[in-house]
């Protein structure tokens, strides 16, 4: 920890000082206390080191896109010479998100492998799972993988110009919820045993699924709004379905739990959130 405190120290007196974002608070709580159960992810970890979200859970590759549309630059740099608070992104030839972090100067590099916690276990396919990683980038184990993927880097605004900014739509009574939904499932992934993570998404988790059903109908003719809503929503139904997932998976007491009314209400959500999906606009050609 105290290595922890001293590179951050040195990184934040460095020479890019003036471009940091990153929020130095949310760096230490992250990087003290590994995530116990699936859920938060790469996306998320990068999005609360820049203090845009302050619920530790899992956030959807459209939640992180989402501010990277909306408030960040993408810039031409490496991971060696970009100076800190610069998100780095990993994507597919389909422009898919696989991977993000959020390089922090001189080289160094703050990270999370998978949405997978530490009650998963090592593995070959999740190296370090539930921990939040502070490390060079040449150590990190997705520095061999640039060759597959297409990286970019983003330079962000502040978080209270990200708050200023979202501050009409957070207070709609659609996203208010959304929020109480997100505090809620955080709170509960954070410590807690299998049992009582099962009995909370069987109950509290399905009740969440049938409203985030009719959140979803919203109607909005704001564009920012319909993706705000989308993103929010899809991260809140992921938190739902690896957390039951975990539970399902680690906790034989659990899979005698009536689990079909809350696998039900999974595929509906599922199903919803792909007739919602925002789509990109037609591109017309010349006649």
């Amino acid at each position: 920890m105290l290595k922890f405190f001293f590179i951050l120290l040195v990184l934040v007196g460095s020479a890019h000082a003036e471009t940091a974002v990153f929020n130095a608070q949310e760096l230490k709580s992250l990087f003290s206390s590994p995530s116990f159960h699936d859920g938060p992810n790469c996306y998320n970890t990068s999005l609360m080191a820049l203090g845009y979200v302050s619920e530790r859970m899992y956030s959807s590759g459209k939640e992180l896109d989402f501010y990277l549309k909306n408030f960040c630059q993408e810039i031409s740099t490496t991971p060696e010479e970009a100076p800190n608070g610069i998100v780095m992104t990993y994507r597919d030839n389909s422009e898919r998100l696989a991977h993000a972090a959020l390089l922090m100067g001189n080289g160094w590099v703050f990270e999370k492998n998978s949405y997978r916690g530490t009650n998963y276990g090592s593995s070959s396919s999740y190296t370090s799972p539930g921990y939040y990683l502070f490390q060079r980038y040449n150590k990190s184990i997705y520095a061999s993988e640039v060759k597959i993927y297409n990286v970019n880097y983003y330079q962000c605004v502040s978080s209270s110009e990200v708050q200023e900014a979202l501050q009409v739509i957070r207070g709609r009574s659609w996203a208010l919820r959304l929020e109480d939904m997100r505090v809620s499932l955080s709170a509960t992934i954070v410590d807690i045993s299998f049992e009582k993570l099962s009995n909370f998404l069987t109950e509290t988790g399905f009740l969440y699924l049938v409203e985030l059903q009719e959140l979803l109908r919203t109607r909005t003719k704001n564009a920012l709004e319909k993706e705000y809503l989308y993103s929010m929503a899809q991260s809140v139904y992921g938190q739902i379905l690896y957390a039951h997932e975990s539970a399902q998976r680690s906790c034989i007491q659990c899979q005698s739990h009536d689990v079909g009314p809350l696998n039900n209400e999974l595929v509906k959500t599922a199903e919803i959130l792909n007739k919602y999906r925002p789509r990109k606009p037609k591109v017309e050609t010349a006649q």
